[in-house]
Parts: structure tokens; C-alpha cells; sequence
């Protein structure tokens, strides 16, 4: 038997919420047709400044820029 599975990754607006450097742990689920939960994980990611192509000092990147992952 095969069957899809979708998964979800899902982050909180608070984990994006701090300077640079900083590790987000994504919760990640996958899940049949039936509703079964078959897979969960915590993926981290890590988060550093962005740097500016002009050689100018390092900029954060905003917490508005990340849009936490809910597909």
C-alpha cells in the first residue's frame, strides 16, 4: 500500500523575535489520508545576520521578514 503524506512545519512568531545569532527548532509532522500521524521531528534552524552586499557592516534581517512555515 502507498499513500500520500503531508507534512506541516510550524514555528511560533515569538521564535523569530530575537537578534542574530539564533537556532529556531521547526516542529514538523507528517500525516496520511486518514489522519495518522506517521513522522514528527524537530528540524533547527540557524539564523544569522544578513550582510550587506556593499560591505557595510552586518544588518539583522527583521522578524517580519520570516513567515513561520504552516503549509
Amino acid at each position: 500500500m502507498t499513500t500520500d503524506v503531508r507534512c506541516v512545519a510550524e514555528t511560533d512568531p515569538a521564535d523569530w523575535d530575537q537578534e542574530p545569532p539564533f537556532e529556531v527548532q521547526v516542529r514538523c509532522t507528517g500525516i496520511i489520508d486518514d489522519g495518522s500521524e506517521v513522522v514528527r521531528g524537530t528540524i533547527p534552524i540557524w539564523v544569522t545576520a544578513k550582510s550587506s552586499s556593499k560591505g557595510a557592516s552586518p544588518t539583522a534581517s527583521s522578524a517580519q521578514e520570516k513567515v513561520p512555515a504552516t503549509a
